[in-house]
């Protein structure tokens, strides 16, 4: 027969191991690490298709006033010799008449006309400017209204043509012909150089952006 203390012993034996059973049980243990996802690399965007830049004009160049521009397109030229021979405001013995350029643009008749002619060695573009705004006044072959007297231009600004020096002239033409019109004037090679735009009044401001942007592609070709 165990002796009390035997069983004492054993009693404490007992205890201690069914504690540290329960604490192992009951102890909590920590979650496994669960592994950050690895995202791939955002992906470079595509390089966008830069798309062609077109013209809006069509391309021309006068053999007979050396020079290349683009107009509008859709509008139509005449460039033979003796075509609109009483269009030329700035030359009154010229018959061959001059690079005629039209369009009929929202109910709105338009002209677009350029030519040139042999100045004198001591004309200059100042002197060319005056003669040219006295032979427009005087109505040189219809002048740019196509009138018999004109207006004097109302207003006069400093451009380029073809990356050289040249005047603007504008005009509000008479009543009768309710017209509207530009000219731009440069001196080249001893030439004395006009462009001449002509259009229905009221609409002015976008007529003279449109002649700008015309005259930003002239360039001479001699």
């Amino acid at each position: 027969m165990m002796s009390n203390r035997s069983i004492h012993v054993s009693l404490m034996v007992m205890l201690s191991a069914i504690l540290l059973a329960f604490s192992a049980c009951a102890s909590p243990q920590a979650p496994a690490a669960t592994a950050e996802p690895t995202l791939p690399p955002p992906a470079s965007p595509e390089p966008t298709a830069t798309e062609p830049t077109q013209s809006a004009g069509q391309a021309f160049t006068s053999e007979r006033f050396a020079y290349s521009f683009e107009f509008p397109a859709g509008w139509l030229v005449r460039d033979k010799p003796g075509e609109w021979p009483d269009f030329d405001p700035l030359d009154p013995n010229r018959t061959a008449g001059i690079d005629i350029f039209a369009g009929y643009v929202d109910n709105r008749n338009l002209a677009l006309g350029v030519g040139a002619r042999d100045l004198p060695e001591e004309e200059t573009l100042v002197s060319w400017v005056e003669t040219a705004k006295a032979l427009i006044k005087a109505g040189v072959s219809k002048g740019v209204c196509y009138e018999g007297i004109e207006n004097d231009p109302v207003s006069e600004e400093q451009i380029t043509l073809g990356g050289e020096a040249a005047v603007l002239l504008q005009y509000e033409c008479p009543a009768s012909h309710d017209s509207f019109g530009l000219v731009a004037l440069s001196v080249h090679n001893q030439q004395g150089y006009w462009l001449t735009w002509i259009a229905p009044q009221g609409n002015a401001e976008a007529d003279k952006a449109e002649f700008t942007q015309i005259l930003s592609t002239f360039s001479f070709t001699k």
